[in-house]
């Protein structure tokens, strides 16, 4: 995949496309810059203090527009949590090959298990 994200809500945007991204995927910010467009470096750091996103390279040059300075980020969404809920034993079968598959995937890095059922 292939992702470009803007200034407008940079924040939201890049914690709603994490869940949407498949891999392998390359991210470009738009607005990156430290001065100008903070809301956009910090939501990049957001997602990077998570470990959702990995910062692969900012452009040195940036391009100047009459009020604002502009650059672009290039990142990679890293990170995918699966979260697995049950209830039922009837459903620990399908439950597992879930599990397994998803511990396969490459960019999985957790199972959550949560289990609701009796004792």
């Amino acid at each position: 995949d292939i992702i470009s994200v803007g200034g407008a809500h940079p924040d939201v945007d890049l914690t709603n496309f994490k869940y949407l991204a498949n891999y392998p995927n390359i991210v470009l910010v738009d607005d990156y810059h430290a001065k100008d467009w903070k809301p956009v470096v910090r939501g990049v750091a957001n997602r990077g203090k998570e470990g959702s996103m990995k910062l692969r390279h900012v452009t040195k040059g940036s391009v100047v527009l009459p009020n604002k300075q502009k650059q672009w980020a290039i990142g990679e969404y890293t990170l995918l949590t699966v979260v697995c809920a049950t209830i039922s034993l009837e459903r620990l079968g399908p439950l597992n090959q879930t599990i397994v598959a998803a511990t396969q995937h490459p960019v999985v890095q957790q199972v959550i298990i949560i289990w609701n059922g009796p004792n």
